[in-house]
């Protein structure tokens, strides 16, 4: 009765982790299409308008990806750009630097959770509030920044969801087995696998933020889990590129 009541337990953190992943997955989704409409498809003309100076680029790529949460699809409309002629392989790779620079602002806003005193999510929650409150308005432009604001909560709420669900993750075998092993291979190649299931990196690294920040795993470890997630985004970009020109390919390479 014991080892049914323990694994029960078990099934019950597991369930909680994979519903937290689920709200702050869901927070990164809103602010991507709430964020998209906003902008309205300004997201091509901002890649399109980086053409003259590499740092432009560089900015319009920080700038596309912050907004919209998604560093594959401002590099598609980059390798699509240079496939049609339209930006030099030069101008993309700066885009394509800017776009993995602007993809770590969601670990930058995670890790201020273990920062400061005050509890994040309850800001969060109040964020979420407005944002609900926002969207019964019948004006299209305060629903979409309601939208955005509801995801931007579910981003703090779906971590204090992780940060309890994970803390008695450490006396687990399969924990220890998954994140804890000391072979730098496999916690790269775990990085990956877990990136492509869940299809952002975003997800991967801020789980390794909170469990760093309890404690359940060294930095070390954590580096290589991460650095496999981002390898992980670069593998929708490489397929998307496998039919298009020599241009278009380079600049996916160059994004791996």
């Amino acid at each position: 009765r014991k080892k049914q009541r323990e694994c029960m337990v078990i099934i019950e953190n597991v369930f909680l982790l994979l519903g937290a992943i689920a709200v702050f997955s869901y927070g990164l989704k809103k602010i991507s299409e709430q964020t998209g409409m906003l902008c309205g498809g300004r997201l091509n003309s901002i890649v399109r308008g980086a053409t003259g100076n590499v740092f432009c680029a560089t900015a319009a790529g920080i700038l596309s990806t912050a907004v919209m949460q998604s560093s594959i699809a401002t590099n598609m409309i980059s390798i699509t750009f240079v496939e049609k002629g339209i930006i030099s392989f030069y101008t993309c790779a700066a885009i394509i630097m800017g776009t993995n620079v602007g993809t770590t602002m969601t670990a930058q806003l995670v890790s201020l959770s273990s920062a400061f005193d005050f509890n994040m999510s309850a800001i969060g929650c109040f964020v979420a509030f407005l944002g609900f409150l926002f969207t019964l308005s019948n004006k299209k432009t305060l629903k979409c920044v309601g939208g955005a604001m509801l995801g931007f909560g579910f981003i703090f709420i779906g971590m204090k969801l992780m940060t309890e669900a994970v803390q008695s993750f450490k006396y687990y075998e399969w924990f220890n087995n998954l994140f804890l092993v000391k072979n730098p291979v496999l916690l790269f190649l775990n990085g990956l696998v877990l990136t492509a299931l869940l299809q952002s990196s975003s997800v991967i690294t801020s789980v390794m933020i909170v469990l760093a920040s309890l404690g359940l795993i060294r930095f070390h470890e954590s580096l290589f889990i991460v650095l496999g997630s981002n390898i992980g985004t670069c593998i929708p970009v490489m397929l998307a590129s496998a039919n298009m020109s020599i241009p278009a390919k380079k600049a996916a390479f160059f994004n791996l």
